[in-house]
């Protein structure tokens, strides 16, 4: 999980990122704008449990 400062939250798999050869310059992963910065990176477990949904009345 990925939060940059002005409060956009990008969560992906680590699966997802493609491996970059020695030569490469990297792989982007967020956009950020001028003047923002990343605010956190940290690790979220994949949980096992299936989430169900309800509606709310």
């Amino acid at each position: 999980m990925i939060i940059n400062k002005s409060g956009i939250t990008i969560r992906l798999a680590v699966s997802n990122v493609r491996v970059a050869g020695r030569a490469t310059q990297g792989v982007r992963l967020i956009s950020l704008r001028e003047g923002d910065s990343i605010a956190a990176v940290c690790c979220v477990q994949k949980s096992e449990e299936k989430i169900e949904e309800t509606e709310e009345l």
